[in-house]
């Protein structure tokens, strides 16, 4: 296996319904039913350009690194 630079995102949620679109960004670690978060890794080079596009979506309301 590879060994890559990967950085975690927590992201908060709207709604539930949209964690799975965030598989197309990531790998999606952990989702919190309770708390609408989504803790998933990517790699390090597009973290910022991430934290950009996924602060756009109107589903989203917070997004943090880990």
């Amino acid at each position: 296996m590879i060994s890559q630079n990967r950085q975690g995102i927590v992201v908060w949620l709207t709604s539930l319904k949209y964690a799975r679109q965030l598989r197309r960004f990531g790998h999606v670690q952990y989702v919190s039913k309770k708390m609408k978060y989504v803790v998933f890794y990517c790699d390090q080079a597009k973290v910022e350009e991430l934290m950009d596009k996924l602060s756009s979506f109107h589903f989203v309301t917070d997004v943090k690194l880990r």
